[in-house]
């Protein structure tokens, strides 16, 4: 087995007027936060709280975000205040056939604007199940 090198991530937004989903950005940095919720199920005899799995909630953090121009951030600015999905592909960049795709919604969007330095964007998304309870789809 192959050392892993990362992921490949292009956040794309629906274009309504091309009817389909255009790139608006590329990671620099990326985190994927997978989490289960604990649901508490200790009874009154017990000293220690006792827990079950509950359901499982995934996030994507990107640091960094190159956007290639104002049409490209406006859009998904759009999305973001919109709450309309934005679709996450990912790869692995040892092999470009493994593709991937989640949608989400952009959950904070902060900016940086620094003194002599360039701008950039963070992006956070909550991904959402697709009809197959599945968060991620193989392309």
């Amino acid at each position: 087995m192959g050392v892993k090198t990362g992921y490949d991530i292009c956040l794309l937004v629906y274009d309504s007027n091309a009817a389909d989903y255009t790139e608006v950005g590329e990671q620099t940095g990326v985190s994927f936060n997978p989490a289960v919720d604990m649901i508490e199920v200790t009874s009154k005899g017990k000293v220690h709280k006792q827990f079950l799995p509950g359901h499982i909630t995934e996030t994507v953090s990107l640091n960094a975000v190159y956007v290639d121009d104002e049409d490209s951030y406006l859009a998904l600015k759009t999305a973001f205040r919109a709450r309309t999905l934005v679709k996450v592909m990912r790869y692995d960049n040892s092999s470009a056939s493994n593709i991937e795709w989640a949608e989400g919604y952009v959950t904070s969007m902060p900016e940086d604007f620094p003194d002599g330095g360039g701008a950039t964007i963070n992006v956070e998304i909550q991904l959402v199940p697709q009809s197959s309870d599945e968060i991620w789809t193989a392309a």
